[in-house]
């Protein structure tokens, strides 16, 4: 799986967006940027806000924190 285009602002922007499909395709891309250390930690300062956003967002799955970074 090749690393999201998308810069990180885009994946800020679409996980607070509260819109299912842009919260799951953010998601996808956070998930292939696997261990991009780098793109992984400018996230990092949003994972409360993110939480709070897609907290009550149905979203057909689950989408579990990762405790490793």
């Amino acid at each position: 799986m090749s690393q999201t285009r998308k810069s990180t602002k885009e994946l800020i922007e679409d996980m607070l967006s509260e819109d299912a499909q842009r919260i799951w395709s953010a998601s996808c891309g956070i998930i292939s940027l696997g261990q991009n250390h780098e793109r992984i930690m400018e996230l990092v300062p949003y994972l409360t806000q993110m939480k709070s956003k897609t907290n009550n967002i149905e979203l057909g799955g689950l989408i579990h924190p990762n405790s490793r970074f």
